[in-house]
């Protein structure tokens, strides 16, 4: 079996029937994403936030601003 990996105008209308095309032929088949993919800048993002976030409560109940060099290093 190979695999393929198609780029297109998700816009381009042309584009869109073709690749419904391809897709109603029951000699191809989809391949599912693969679960061990890099996270996304947005799971980053809240990941980097809910980190950010204990550490602020953290710090807010011991008055300790030691935390505030890790929570450099977590943004």
């Amino acid at each position: 079996m190979a695999t393929i990996t198609l780029e297109y105008d998700a816009r381009n209308t042309v584009a869109k029937k073709f690749i419904d095309l391809i897709l109603s032929m029951p000699i191809f088949t989809v391949k599912k994403e693969e679960t061990n993919k890099v996270p996304s800048d947005e799971t980053e993002i809240k990941n980097s936030l809910h980190k950010s976030l204990n550490q602020a409560m953290e710090i807010k109940r011991t008055k300790s601003v030691k935390g505030l060099k890790k929570l450099d290093e977590i943004l």
